[in-house]
């Protein structure tokens, strides 16, 4: 993943002093979850564009590789009966 992504509404990079190709295992997790939110924040109000941007397309491309399965498992060992 090509980091950082950068928050729009100020202009800070996510996460700060981390730049270039980066993989999703040597990111602490605070790092990991900010980097996450930041992509959904620019996806949901309209600051990403994966149609249009091949940048855009990566980035979400790699948080939803993380993400679909870290839901999955999250649902299945927090659900009910757990």
């Amino acid at each position: 993943m090509d980091l950082p992504v950068i928050n729009l509404r100020n202009g800070y990079p996510v996460p700060e002093n981390v730049s270039g190709s980066t993989r999703i295992g040597t990111l602490s997790p605070e790092q990991l979850f900010s980097v996450l939110y930041q992509i959904r924040s620019n996806l949901f109000h309209g600051m990403k564009d994966p149609d249009k941007d091949v940048r855009d397309l990566e980035l979400s491309r790699k948080a939803a590789e993380f993400m679909v399965p870290f839901c999955y498992l999250l649902v299945e060992q927090t659900g009910p009966g757990q």
